[in-house]
């Protein structure tokens, strides 16, 4: 299981490299990511907590891209976040809305937080940044919680 574990977390660092460099998440890594967790939590029998957690997770994630754009009139976020927050919530699976609303606020207070630092440092404003860093960063964050 610690193997498997393992290997999640080395996707999640290729996809946060990926995301920064490309400002795209590859269908692929997350596809794999899918696979391994429904591997792993279906042998642990929580498929049910997975299918749960995929999907209560990425709600907010959901209404951002889809509503986002309309009230701004550009796209706030990408669809391969939304797809990495369905597959955070999967591995996280569903317990509480307590866990989802902890998760929510790490991720995005985190962005909010650089973007502060770095127009500080720089006096400049970054228009895009990267959205991959912090939601993997939040589930790393709520699971030390």
């Amino acid at each position: 299981m610690d193997r498997i574990i393992i290997l999640v977390y080395i996707l999640f660092f290729i996809i946060i490299y990926t995301d920064i460099k490309n400002k795209i998440i590859p269908n692929r890594y997350l596809l794999l990511l899918m696979i391994i967790i429904f591997i792993l939590k279906g042998y642990q029998g929580e498929i049910e907590k997975t299918i749960l957690g995929g999907s209560v997770f990425s709600v907010p994630f959901w209404f951002i891209y889809g509503y986002g754009s309309d009230i701004f009139n550009r796209e706030c976020l990408g669809f391969g976040d939304v797809k990495l927050s369905f597959v955070i919530g999967m591995l996280k699976g569903y317990s509480s809305f307590y866990e989802v609303l902890v998760y929510l606020n790490v991720v995005f207070i985190l962005p909010l937080l650089w973007i502060i630092i770095y127009f500080l440092v720089t006096r400049k404003v970054q228009r895009e940044i990267a959205f991959a860093p912090y939601i993997i960063g939040g589930y790393f964050i709520s699971e030390m919680i």
